[in-house]
């Protein structure tokens, strides 16, 4: 399930008014109870005040714009990772050296944990012996794995608090997330789905 909702928020300096979207994924279910729980805990985030996120601090909420709630109905287990980008996705990172790196080869669920293992200084073709270190750390492993649970949105709290742990404040990392779209002239739109403390200042985008 996909929980997606939209606030319009108002430039305390010039007035401007923006929407600004918040799209939720749920883990995969097989009871209804679950569903209905968890529709019932993110309806509760949304109304509360102080859940409301915004891009920055001048930016206000102005009043509730939007919800939409996307369903996927499947009897198999979910695929283990996302298969490789989209050619227009993948275009963005060709003669855009440090800007953006595609790590969509693998078949499994390391991604996020070789995101983290890139942007600390692993080269893209050798991330593989980090991610997995910090992944057998994160669980809570006796052996090293070779793959893992997926981490969804929700979650990501908790990675940057296990990444961050015994570290000094100013070494500490925090995660954005967007998520791109392709309009249909073509241009590539990002959604900003998830922001890192404002107190942090090393961002893995």
């Amino acid at each position: 399930m996909r929980y997606i909702y939209s606030n319009v928020l108002r430039n305390i300096e010039d007035g401007t008014e923006i929407i600004f979207r918040k799209n939720i994924g749920s883990l995969w279910m097989n009871r209804m109870w679950y569903a209905e729980n968890w529709l019932r805990e993110q309806e509760a985030r949304r109304l509360d005040p102080e859940n409301i996120e915004r891009p920055e601090s001048k930016w206000v909420f102005e009043r509730f714009f939007n919800v939409e709630v996307k369903v996927v109905i499947d009897s198999q287990a979910p695929l283990v990772g996302t298969g490789r980008l989209p050619d227009w996705l993948r275009n963005l990172t060709r003669g855009r050296e440090g800007s953006m790196v595609a790590l969509d080869t693998y078949r499994d669920n390391l991604y996020l944990w070789r995101c983290i293992a890139v942007y600390q200084g692993s080269r893209v073709d050798r991330c593989e012996r980090a991610a997995k270190g910090m992944a057998k750390s994160y669980f809570n492993l006796a052996e090293t794995p070779s793959d893992v649970k997926k981490r969804s949105l929700d979650q990501l709290d908790k990675v940057e608090r296990h990444v961050n742990k015994g570290e000094a404040f100013s070494n500490w990392l925090g995660i954005r997330v967007f998520e791109p779209e392709q309009a249909v002239d073509g241009e590539v739109i990002w959604y900003y789905r998830r922001s890192p403390p404002e107190k942090l200042k090393k961002i893995l985008k």
